[in-house]
C-alpha cells in the first residue's frame, strides 16, 4: 500500500509540476492561493501544530485574531512555495532578474576571498528550496544536506533531481558531514539550517523557550574557520521575492559548548527578529520545541484548598521526574451557574482540530480570569473536580496541551483527556487513559515530611518543649454537609485519648482545621488540657507546617473520618493509621467505599468513642504496620507514559 501510495504522488506531482511550468509565474501563484484557500479549512493537523506554534511564540504579544491571521497567511505561503518548488524547470537567470531583489549577495564574494568556504545558515522560511537554487544560478558552487525520506523516497529523489538540475549539489545523510567539510576546504558555499534540531542538539533560547538547536554549521564555522552568513527569502508580492544576507561573527570562546551556546543564541536571536518581521513567511508546520526540555505547567484553580492542593501534589511529582519546569495557577470564576453548565455542555463538542477559538470560555467566565488564561501558554495543564474539566479541555485545545483532570470529570468526554486520576470510591471505569488509587491525592512524600517535620522541631525548640520518642498525632476536622458532631462524641474521643495516654507514655501533638467550629475548639481545649503537649488550633493560628510536621513525628497516627483528603494525607505517611467515626454516625456510600477499601488492604483500622484506648493500645501492642501505599509510583509510571 505504502509503495503504491509512493508511485500515485510521485506521478501527481510530476504531473503537477509541468501543468504549472505551462503557467506564468503570476498565474501559477495565482491558482496556489486559489487552492490554498479552498483547502485550508480543511488542513486540520496543519492548523493544529502550526497554530499551536503560533501561540507558543506571540502568546501574550499577539490576539487570537492576529494569530488565526498569521495562521491562513502562512499557509496559503507554504502551498506557493510548493508551486514554486514545481516550477524550478522555468527557473533561470531571468527569473532572478525579474522576481527576486538581492541584498548582501556580495558578502559571499568576500567571504569566499579569505579561502576557507562560506557556510550560509538558514531556517525554513519563505520560498527556502528556491533561494539554494537562485544561489547556484548566481554561479556559486552550492552544496546543501538533505535529510533522506524514506515513506516517500519517490518524491524525495525527485526533489533532488530538481537541485541538481540547477546545479545545487546535494549530500545525504549517510556522507554528509565529509562532503561537506570537504567543500568547505575547497572554498566553496555549504547552506544548513538552524531550526531543525533533535533531542542530541544543543539547547538555547528561542522565543524565551529553551529549544535544542542544531549546532551544526557553528561547529563547521569554529573547526575550518569559514565565515558565517544568516540567509533569508521574504515573499513580497506573488512571485516577488527579496533574498538577504547578513554577516555574523561567530566567536571562538575557552570552551566548545560556550562557544555553540553564545553563536547559536546570537543565530536564533536574528531568526526570532526574521520571523516576527514576517511571521507569515515561517513554516509554524514543524514541531519547533517538540524536544524542548522546558515545560510550562498551569494549574486551574476553583479556590477550593483540598482541589489546589491536589493539583500541587501531580506538580511535585511532574517535577521529580522533569526537571526543567516553570508553573502557573490561575484562580477560574465563572459569571454564573448557568453559564458555568452551558461552558462543560458546550465541551462535549469539542473537537480537537478547532483552534484559535475560546468564545464559549469569553462569554461564561469573569473578564479578569479569561484574560489571564488567553495570556498565558501552558504545555501541561492540570484541574481538580468536575467544574474546571471542560475548562481543561478547551486550553488543551488552544495550547495544545497535555491535560490532566483529576477527580471524576462528570459527563465530559472522557476520552479527550490525555490523563485522569481518580480514586476508586469515584467509581470510574478503568480505561487507557485512567489511572485508579486508593486515596484522594495529595502532596506528602518523604521529602515533604522532612521538610516539614523540621519547620516543627524548630518551633518546638522555641517553646522549650521536648518530645518523647513515642508520639501519637492527632488530626480533627469538623462538621460537613452530611457530617454533624455531637458534643458526648468529642467528649468521649477525648476521653479515650487521655486514658491511652496516661497508660502508653505517649506525647500528643494536635490540631484542628479551619472547618473546626468554636463550640468544638472549646471542648478540645478543655478537654485535652494538660494532655496535648503541643496543640494548635487552626482558626487562631494556622501554621503552614502543622499538618506535614505532625505527621512526620507521629509514630501513630489520629484522623477524624469526615475528610477523605484527610485520611489520605495521613495514610500516604507510611505510619499507623487510626479513623475516628463517631458510631451513630454513618458515611455517605462513596466516603464508605473510600474507607472500607483502605480497611480492606490493611492500611487503616477505625475506632469510635467507645473504643479508641482499646484500637489504639491494640495498634500498640501488636506492633501494627501500616501497608504502604503506592499511589504515588502509580501516578508516576502514568506521567511518564502519558505526559512527559
Amino acid at each position: 500500500m505504502c509503495f503504491l501510495k509512493n508511485w500515485i504522488a510521485y506521478i501527481l506531482v510530476k504531473v503537477l509540476s509541468v501543468i504549472f511550468c505551462l503557467m506564468s509565474a503570476e498565474f501559477a501563484l495565482l491558482v496556489a492561493r486559489t487552492i490554498a484557500r479552498i483547502v485550508y479549512p480543511f488542513s486540520f493537523k496543519y492548523k493544529t501544530i502550526a497554530y499551536g506554534n503560533i501561540r507558543k511564540a506571540f502568546v501574550g504579544i499577539k490576539s487570537q485574531r492576529e494569530m488565526r491571521v498569521i495562521l491562513k497567511k502562512s499557509f496559503i505561503n507554504l502551498i506557493q512555495d510548493v508551486v514554486e518548488c514545481l516550477r524550478f524547470p522555468r527557473l533561470d537567470s531571468n527569473y532572478i532578474k525579474k522576481y527576486i531583489r538581492l541584498e548582501g549577495i556580495e558578502d559571499i564574494d568576500k567571504a569566499l576571498e579569505e579561502k576557507h568556504g562560506v557556510i550560509l545558515v538558514g531556517s525554513h522560511f519563505g520560498s527556502w528550496e528556491m533561494a539554494n537554487v537562485v544561489f547556484s544560478l548566481l554561479g556559486y558552487d552550492h552544496n546543501v544536506f538533505a535529510k533522506e525520506q524514506k515513506k516517500f523516497n519517490k518524491l524525495f529523489l525527485y526533489l533532488n533531481e530538481l537541485r541538481k538540475s540547477k546545479g545545487t549539489k546535494v549530500f545525504l545523510n549517510s556522507n554528509a558531514l565529509l562532503g561537506i567539510a570537504r567543500a568547505l576546504k575547497h572554498n566553496k558555499v555549504v547552506a544548513m539550517v538552524a531550526d531543525h534540531g533533535g533531542k542530541g542538539a544543543t539547547t538555547v533560547p528561542f522565543f524565551n523557550i529553551p529549544t535544542p538547536t542544531p549546532s551544526g554549521a557553528v561547529r563547521l564555522a569554529l573547526r575550518f574557520g569559514s565565515p558565517v552568513l544568516l540567509g533569508s527569502i521574504t515573499r513580497i508580492n506573488g512571485p516577488y521575492h527579496l533574498l538577504k544576507l547578513e554577516p555574523v561573527s561567530i566567536k571562538k570562546l575557552d570552551s566548545l559548548d560556550e562557544s555553540l551556546k553564545v553563536n547559536l543564541t546570537r543565530i536564533n536571536s536574528k531568526l526570532e527578529e526574521l520571523i516576527i518581521s514576517s511571521p507569515q513567511d515561517n513554516l509554524w508546520r514543524y514541531r519547533r520545541w517538540k524536544y524542548s526540555p522546558f515545560k510550562k505547567v498551569l494549574i486551574l484553580s476553583d479556590a477550593k484548598q483540598g482541589h489546589l492542593n491536589q493539583s500541587k501534589a501531580v506538580l511535585d511529582m511532574i517535577k521529580a521526574e522533569h526537571t526543567s519546569i516553570s508553573s502557573n495557577i490561575i484562580e477560574v470564576k465563572f459569571k454564573s451557574n448557568i453559564l458555568r453548565l452551558l461552558a462543560r455542555t458546550a465541551s462535549l463538542f469539542i473537537c480537537n482540530y478547532s483552534i484559535g477559538s475560546l468564545g464559549i470560555l469569553k462569554l461564561a467566565l469573569r473578564k479578569e480570569s479569561f484574560e489571564a488564561l488567553l495570556s498565558s501558554q501552558a504545555d501541561i495543564i492540570i484541574s481538580a473536580g468536575s467544574s474546571l474539566a471542560a475548562v481543561n479541555l478547551y486550553l488543551k485545545r488552544e495550547n495544545q496541551a497535555k491535560s490532566i483532570c483529576l477527580m471524576n470529570p462528570g459527563f465530559l468526554r472522557r476520552s479527550l483527556f490525555d490523563l485522569i486520576i481518580v480514586p476508586v470510591h469515584d467509581r470510574l471505569l478503568h480505561k487507557t487513559n485512567t489511572v485508579l488509587t486508593d486515596a484522594a491525592v495529595n502532596r506528602i512524600s518523604e521529602g515533604y515530611l522532612v521538610e516539614k517535620g523540621a519547620k516543627l522541631q524548630k518551633a518546638l525548640k522555641e517553646n522549650s518543649i521536648n518530645l518523647k520518642t513515642q508520639v501519637l498525632g492527632v488530626f480533627f476536622g469538623g462538621d460537613s454537609k452530611s457530617f454533624k458532631y455531637e458534643k458526648h462524641d468529642l467528649v468521649g474521643f477525648c476521653q479515650q485519648i487521655n486514658q491511652f495516654l496516661e497508660n502508653s507514655g505517649f506525647d500528643m501533638l494536635f490540631t484542628t482545621s479551619r472547618r473546626t467550629s468554636s463550640w468544638q475548639e472549646e471542648v478540645f481545649e478543655e478537654q485535652l488540657k494538660g494532655h496535648a503537649k503541643f496543640m494548635i488550633v487552626a482558626n487562631k493560628h494556622n501554621l503552614e507546617y502543622a499538618f506535614g510536621g505532625i505527621l512526620a513525628a507521629s509514630r501513630i497516627v489520629l484522623v477524624s473520618a469526615e475528610s477523605i483528603s484527610m485520611v489520605s494525607e495521613a495514610v500516604s505517611s507510611l505510619k499507623k493509621v487510626v479513623v475516628f467515626l463517631p458510631s451513630v454516625l454513618r458515611l455517605r456510600n462513596r466516603h464508605q467505599t473510600f474507607l472500607d477499601n483502605l480497611i480492606n488492604k490493611g492500611l487503616v483500622i477505625v475506632a469510635d468513642e467507645n473504643n479508641l484506648n482499646s484500637v489504639l493500645n491494640s495498634v500498640l501492642s501488636k506492633d501494627y504496620m501500616s501497608l504502604q501505599i503506592n499511589d504515588r509510583d502509580v501516578i508516576t509510571n502514568a506521567l511518564r507514559k502519558k505526559i512527559l
